[in-house]
């Protein structure tokens, strides 16, 4: 993406001895501008090109970083949440709070359950909504929903209860870029990736009101550091192929050939049903 500058700049300047040498806030917003400018360039790879204008001065056009939606989608890969949700659980554990440590592992696994469940009945079973284009829960939604919050509630829960407001806050929007994002990349219909997001609402927000009334979990430094060394690594690890499973699992219940998909499913009668295996 080419953004365009709309400040342009005179190669010199020239000031009498009358003029103030400090810059002018018009000016100062302009090196700012360029400042951050450079800054996004720089994470691209791209340069800074000087362009001539007709009128002698210079156009600066900078090449901005952008981040693509698949990029995006895949921060709620399973092969991204699950360590998440697993930091949470060990950052439990090592506190001694089994008690919480089985309520959130109820909770998040309960969570994807229903969301594999649904998943199972279409794709063996073509069950579904036709009229909300409905054929199974977002996993990507609702992982990234159910972890992001409780995680930062978790480290920021020595700090005021405004700011672990504002941590909630930040891992519900979080999830709604997740949600948004599989709708860019025509992965989930809009009534999917809601659904994730509220049940992962529902799963977070559950076992945040439970960990309020709890004490407080101590993380020392060196629990939190090699925590988010590992899960900034994930991205890295090759993914889990999930939906295979998902749909191997399908047909070996229905006993099914192949699997319903969604445009098929949305065209054909009600009582179609794909042929069943010897």
């Amino acid at each position: 993406m080419v953004f365009h500058s709309p400040f342009v700049f005179k190669p010199s300047l020239v000031r009498n001895a009358n003029t103030d040498l400090r810059p002018t806030s018009l000016q100062r917003i302009r090196r700012n501008f360029l400042t951050l400018g450079t800054f996004f360039t720089s994470l691209n790879g791209g340069i800074i090109k000087n362009r001539a204008c007709s009128n002698g001065r210079q156009r600066f056009t900078l090449n901005v970083f952008m981040i693509s939606w698949f990029s995006i989608t895949t921060a709620g890969s399973f092969t991204v949440m699950a360590p998440a949700a697993i930091a949470i659980t060990v950052w439990l554990a090592l506190n001694r709070a089994w008690r919480l440590v089985a309520l959130w592992c109820a909770l998040f696994i309960g969570g994807m359950g229903l969301v594999v469940a649904t998943k199972i009945a279409f794709i063996g079973w073509g069950i579904g909504i036709r009229s909300l284009d409905f054929t199974g829960i977002s996993g990507h939604a609702m992982r990234a929903t159910a972890v992001a919050p409780v995680l930062l509630y978790l480290l920021l829960q020595t700090t005021t209860r405004m700011g672990r407001q504002a941590g909630i806050v930040l891992g519900l929007s979080f999830g709604v870029l997740i949600a948004y994002s599989r709708l860019v990349v025509h992965a989930h219909s809009p009534s999917e990736a809601i659904s994730g997001w509220l049940l992962g609402a529902t799963v977070a927000l559950s076992f945040i009101r439970i960990l309020s009334q709890s004490a407080k979990i101590q993380l020392s430094s060196w629990v939190i550091a090699v925590s988010l060394l590992g899960l900034l690594s994930s991205p890295g690890i090759t993914p889990v192929p999930t939906q295979r499973l998902i749909i191997d699992t399908s047909l070996y219940l229905s006993g099914h050939e192949l699997p319903y998909i969604r445009a098929t499913w949305k065209m054909a009668k009600k009582k179609y049903r794909p042929a069943i295996s010897d």
